[in-house]
């Protein structure tokens, strides 16, 4: 496989973990299987009441696209990067990121599989896709993450993001279910 490395967190090189730049096709596989655990370990996440935001923000019809059609907007020749972490060759975490235009750009599709949760890997996935935002020269980093996915809130609060305001048109029943956030990429 020719994916280029782009670190080894301290915290968790004992467990052999690595993050790649997801190039090949066999690459985009795995992405689209560990996407497909992310969507589902959602809809477990907001059953009952709440199902209907994860119906409302995974269109399928625009979802089974963005699958099939990987890299797309996450192709580092557009301004987007795709990210894979791996222990000992098998996948066990994604994160993405799309150029929104403007010095702007978001993370999407933040994943680690139960397997590889607590060991660092979610730290791992965002400074590697922070530190590839400012490589391809973005300014800021904006993302959104749904009302109970608390864990994700603080991950992404102790790397320097803060509350904002929604970035994208937006339905506003959506928007009241996300929690959105933004950091700042350039160094002060």
């Amino acid at each position: 496989m020719t994916t280029r490395t782009t670190e080894t967190h301290e915290a968790v090189a004992a467990a052999q973990v690595r993050c790649d730049l997801a190039v090949e096709a066999a690459d985009l596989d795995e992405v689209r299987g560990l996407w497909e655990r992310f969507r589902a370990w959602l809809a477990g996440r907001y059953a009952g009441e709440h199902r209907w935001l994860i119906e409302a923000y995974f269109d399928d019809v625009a979802w089974r696209h963005e699958l099939e059609s990987l890299p797309g907007d996450y192709h580092e020749s557009v301004g987007g990067g795709l990210i894979i972490a791996r222990i000992a060759d098998r996948p066990i975490g994604t994160v993405a990121m799309r150029s929104l235009g403007g010095g702007r750009c978001e993370m999407k599709r933040m994943y680690v599989d139960e397997a590889g949760r607590g060991r660092g890997i979610a730290d791992l996935l965002v400074e590697s896709i922070v530190r590839r935002a400012g490589e391809l020269g973005h300014e800021e980093m904006l993302l959104d993450t749904g009302f109970r996915q608390h864990e994700a809130t603080r991950l992404y609060r102790k790397h320097g993001f803060t509350a904002c305001e929604p970035y994208e048109a937006i339905d506003p029943d959506l928007a009241r279910g996300l929690t959105f956030m933004r950091r700042d990429l350039v160094a002060e």
